[in-house]
C-alpha cells in the first residue's frame, strides 16, 4: 500500500479515539484520518492501524502526509514495520509507473512529442523485424487505464533495461532499491527478449524521423539491488517508500527543488495541453496529419497488434489497415 494524502492538522490537544477494528475498510480509513489528523495520537504509527487488520498476512505499507500550503508544502513519512527499504514482495504492476516516467524523461531528452509514432524493431539475423507501432501517449495512457501489459512492455523496449536502471532507477532521482528487467508478456510480436537488440523508429508529428538503437548489456541490476522474489537476477523489485516517492516527485515538481523533479518538460511532450491541442488557438494549425505512406507495413504491424486501437486513420491515407 502506498498512499499520498494531503489535509489540515487537527488543533493540538483534540480528543480521538481509535476506531476498532472490526469492520475494514472503515476501520482503515478512520484510523488514517486520525493519523493524518493528529499525529500525536495513538495512531501516531502505521503499525498501530495495520496490525488488527488481517494479522496473519505479511503487508507492506508507506504513506506520505503533506502539510502546509501548496507553495511551500512539508512531508511526513510513515511506514508499516520496515517498509521503507523493504523489496521482499512482488511489485506487479505498481512498478508500471516507472516505465511511464522513464519513457518521458527520455521523449524529453530527445526532444520528441508524446504524440510522435514509435515503431518498434528486432533484430533478427542481418536484418530489423517489425513487431508493433504506437505513440508513448497511448501507451502511457493504456498503462494507467487499465493496467496494460503490452505498452507496459512496449515502454520498457523504448527505454531499454540499461537506461532505465542506470539513469533513471537511481538513488539520486530517490529509488536506492529499485530495479526493473522484466516484461509482463511472453507473447510475440510485444515480448520483450532482453538478448534481442532492440530499434525505435521515431516519426514525429512534423514528419521527421529518427531512431534509437540498444542492446542489453547483461548486467543484473536486480541482483544489485537485492531483488529475492521471482528471480533475484532477473526480478522486478521496489519499495513502498519508492513508489510514494515517485508519485511526490511528479505531483509537486513546481515546488521541489530541481534535483528533485523528473525531467518531463511539458513544452517538450505537450502532455500538458490535449485540450489546447484539440482546440486550438486562433490561426493555429491543429492535428496536422502525418503521412506516413512510406510505412505502410509498419502501420500493418500497428493494426494487426491492436486492431480496435485508435489509429487516426490520417495517419496514412493508403494502407487501407488502419481503422478508428
Amino acid at each position: 500500500m502506498t498512499l499520498a494524502l494531503k489535509t489540515n492538522k487537527l488543533p493540538s490537544g483534540s480528543a480521538i479515539k481509535m476506531p476498532q477494528a472490526t469492520s475494514y475498510p472503515w476501520y482503515l480509513v478512520g484510523s488514517l484520518y486520525l493519523l493524518i489528523m493528529h499525529p500525536s495520537g495513538d495512531a501516531a504509527t502505521l503499525d498501530a492501524i495495520l496490525e488488527p487488520i488481517a494479522p496473519s498476512v505479511r503487508k507492506w505499507a508507506s504513506l506520505v502526509v503533506v502539510d502546509g500550503e501548496e507553495s511551500s508544502p512539508s512531508f511526513r513519512w510513515y511506514h508499516y514495520r520496515d517498509s521503507e527499504h523493504a523489496i521482499d514482495f512482488w511489485p506487479a504492476s505498481t512498478i508500471k509507473i516507472y516505465t511511464a516516467v522513464a519513457a518521458l524523461e527520455y521523449l524529453n531528452q530527445l526532444s520528441v512529442s508524446s504524440d510522435s509514432a514509435l515503431i518498434f524493431e528486432r533484430q533478427v539475423g542481418d536484418r530489423w523485424q517489425v513487431d508493433a507501432a504506437r505513440t508513448p501517449r497511448e501507451m502511457i495512457s493504456e498503462v494507467f487505464r487499465r493496467s496494460s501489459n503490452e505498452d507496459y512492455t512496449l515502454l520498457l523496449r523504448f527505454v531499454g533495461i540499461d537506461r532505465i536502471n542506470t539513469q533513471f532507477l537511481i538513488p539520486e532521482k530517490g529509488f536506492p532499491h529499485s530495479a526493473l528487467m522484466r516484461d509482463y508478456v511472453v507473447h510475440r510480436p510485444v515480448v520483450y527478449e532482453n538478448t534481442e537488440p532492440q530499434r525505435i523508429r521515431i516519426v514525429e508529428p512534423d514528419g521527421k524521423h529518427r531512431e534509437v538503437t540498444h542492446t542489453w548489456t547483461g548486467l543484473s541490476y536486480a541482483k544489485q539491488r537485492g531483488a529475492t522474489i521471482l528471480s533475484d537476477t532477473t526480478g522486478n523489485a521496489t519499495s513502498t517508500r519508492e513508489l510514494a516517492e515517485c508519485l511526490r516527485r511528479i505531483f509537486f515538481a513546481e515546488v521541489l527543488p530541481p534535483e528533485k523533479k523528473v525531467s518531463t518538460h511539458r513544452s517538450t511532450t505537450g502532455l500538458d495541453s490535449p485540450r489546447r491541442r484539440r482546440a486550438g488557438r486562433p490561426g493555429e494549425q491543429v492535428g496536422r496529419p502525418v503521412c506516413l505512406d512510406r510505412w505502410h507495413r509498419d502501420l500493418s504491424a500497428q493494426c494487426t497488434l491492436f486492431p480496435q486501437g485508435r489509429i487516426d486513420q490520417q495517419l496514412c491515407s493508403g494502407c487501407g489497415v488502419c481503422r478508428r
